[in-house]
């Protein structure tokens, strides 16, 4: 009988646990119109430089709040903010501002992070939580980035750099508030010789690099957001400046075999063109 009766407990517990989903669409319901309140006087840091602490105007606004536990998955996930900024910048002509408020257990290990990551976007350290205390914002961390109107009502909840849907429900928001018009979007066309490229034979206990080059065929700048590759074996060096048409922009690829192998690995390209993001291998023999 006591079986019987742990298995009912059981079920009724199942039965309410609330789902991802619902859990989503809970705090959706929740906080979209709400109005995010500001705290004053918050220390606001880009680089190594001390800025003037105010809140954009602006049509949109990306607000991100991270604890001492968001702080650790911001760090993990640097590279994906830069690409989600640069390629807002890009596409809405700097018509969505973004702000982010840490309240991490060691600023100086933060500074020293973005530093090293090259983030350069102003960083607002909220070292007594006052956005938080202001706010009440879910526990959930990934419940805790939101798209902002003008009057700075929430529009959306959720992290855009790192759950693609969210994304493309921001982009699909921002779109529908008249920032930009699928007709008005900044793309261009591009031209390389192959989506293949050989790095050919070589010693592989030194380092071996090549360079290579896309070249913008079309009449409007071409901006290449983030270059992701499959390995940490490889490093690459680009450009953020935007490309004029008839121009070509450079990668440089650097590959460090850890032993002899023949490779084949990934290079994705983000960038203000139809088919992005372009996908490349590299390919060679280290020997």
């Amino acid at each position: 009988m006591k079986v019987l009766y742990y298995l009912f407990l059981l079920l009724i517990l199942c039965a309410c646990k609330e789902s991802d989903q619902q859990k989503k669409e809970r705090l959706v319901s929740e906080w979209c119109g709400k109005e995010i309140a500001f705290p004053a006087n918050i220390l606001c840091v880009s680089g190594e430089d001390t800025l003037d602490y105010k809140v954009p105007y602006a049509d949109f606004l990306v607000v991100t709040y991270a604890d001492s536990i968001g702080c650790v998955n911001l760090r993990r996930n640097i590279s994906s903010w830069k690409r989600l900024i640069a390629k807002s910048d890009s596409l809405t002509r700097g018509k969505v501002s973004f702000m982010f408020f840490l309240n991490p257990i060691d600023i100086d290990e933060m500074r020293y992070i973005f530093h090293k990551e090259k983030f350069t976007h102003p960083i607002c350290y909220d070292l007594e939580g006052r956005l938080q205390a202001l706010n009440k914002f879910p526990e959930e961390t990934d419940f805790r980035s939101f798209l902002l109107d003008v009057n700075r009502q929430v529009l959306a909840i959720g992290n855009p750099a790192l759950d693609v849907l969210v994304e493309k429900e921001y982009s699909k928001i921002i779109r529908g508030g008249g920032i930009l018009n699928k007709s008005e979007e900044i793309i261009t066309e591009i031209s390389y010789e192959s989506d293949i490229f050989e790095m050919g034979d070589f010693d592989w206990q030194h380092p071996h690099h090549i360079t290579v080059s896309l070249r913008n065929t079309g009449d409007k700048p071409l901006v290449v957001e983030d270059v992701i590759t499959s390995c940490s074996c490889i490093y690459v060096e680009y450009s953020r400046e935007p490309v004029m048409p008839g121009k070509k922009w450079d990668l440089y690829i650097r590959y460090k075999a850890e032993r002899p192998e023949f490779f084949n690995r990934d290079i994705t390209i983000y960038c203000n063109v139809p088919e992005a993001p372009l996908n490349f291998k590299v390919r060679g023999n280290a020997k």
